[in-house]
C-alpha cells in the first residue's frame, strides 16, 4: 500500500462530527444593533474563534489552526487539511519520535506548538 492509499484509508477512518444547522429567527433590540464607529474612533474588532483550539484537527478542516499547522510544516498559503498536509504531518511525526499516523491529534498539536 503506497502513501496515498494509506492516507485515503486513514481519512476514511477519521470520524468528523456532524453538526446540524438550526435556523432560528432572532430579534435584536434597536439599541443593540451594530453601528459604524464614530469618527476618530477605531471600530470594534471581532474575535475569531478557533473551533479546533483544544483538540484534534480532522481531515478537511480549514481555519486558523490549519493555517498555523501549514506554516509550521513550511507549506505556503492557506488551505484545508488535505492529503499533502497529512503526508507532511506523517513525516514530521516520524522525525520527532511520534507514531507517524498523519493525523493531527492533540499530542501532535502540542508537540508542534499549533
Amino acid at each position: 500500500m503506497d502513501d496515498e492509499e494509506q492516507v485515503d484509508a486513514l481519512e476514511a477512518e477519521t470520524e468528523v462530527p456532524v453538526v446540524e444547522a438550526v435556523e432560528e429567527e432572532v430579534s435584536v433590540p434597536a439599541e443593540r444593533e451594530l453601528k459604524p464607529a464614530p469618527k476618530g474612533k477605531k471600530p470594534r474588532k471581532l474575535k475569531v474563534v478557533d473551533a479546533f483550539a483544544n483538540g484534534a484537527i480532522p481531515a478537511g478542516a480549514t481555519g486558523p489552526s490549519v493555517d498555523r499547522l501549514r506554516a509550521q510544516l513550511g507549506m505556503p498559503g492557506a488551505g484545508p487539511l488535505d492529503r499533502r498536509v497529512s503526508n507532511a504531518v506523517r513525516a514530521w511525526q516520524a522525525s520527532n519520535g511520534l507514531t507517524p499516523t498523519g493525523r493531527v491529534d492533540a499530542v501532535t498539536r502540542r508537540s508542534m506548538g499549533v
